[in-house]
């Protein structure tokens, strides 16, 4: 039972509850390195032994800086989603990761309803403050909040990025190259 779990977390991930049991077992960093490496190695064999994805080309200047700048955000997000888990639950890691909606919101910056948007952001994170207060009080978790609340906004960031990227070239091809 355990080789189909830990087969399913290499390549495609999984919940958060089962990612914290790997976690807890192996290194943060390694485990997060192998997942991303074993899928991109898959879906790079996959772009050029099959038509699954369409054609794809080599990517111009513009693309090859973009594939790094959100490369390099998910390197950080996949670090900080690892060892987050490491110091919280994974309910709370959870919770950080719901509140990536209103970082987006507060990215955004444009938008015709500025009140709502911000009324919007402001209820998401006074939600999130008195959910984690308890754990700030206490003083042994305030690592694993930092973490968690860098989580959240590196999946916003990394986010814009695949939409910036997607409107150039494939979401496969994007997914190889990451």
């Amino acid at each position: 039972m355990a080789l189909p779990l830990l087969v399913a977390v290499l390549l495609w991930g999984t919940n958060n509850v089962a990612l914290k049991q790997i976690i807890g077992q192996w290194p943060p960093l390694f485990t997060g390195s192998t997942r991303f490496m074993s899928a991109g190695i898959l879906m790079l064999a996959l772009i050029h032994t099959t038509r699954l994805f369409g054609t794809v080309t080599a990517p111009n200047l513009a693309l090859r800086r973009g594939l790094w700048r959100g490369g390099l955000v998910l390197s950080f997000y996949v670090a900080a989603c690892n060892w987050t888990l490491r110091f919280l639950p994974a309910s709370q890691f959870a919770l950080h990761m719901a509140a990536s909606p209103a970082w987006a919101l507060l990215l955004e910056g444009r938008t015709t309803e500025p009140l709502r948007r911000w009324g919007a952001v402001g209820l998401t994170f006074i939600g999130v403050l008195i959910f984690l207060l308890p754990s700030f009080q206490s003083g042994g978790e305030w690592v694993g909040q930092l973490l968690g609340a860098s989580t959240g906004l590196l999946w916003t960031l990394y986010s814009r990025e695949c939409r910036r990227l997607g409107l150039t070239w494939s979401g496969g091809a994007f997914t190889s190259c990451r």
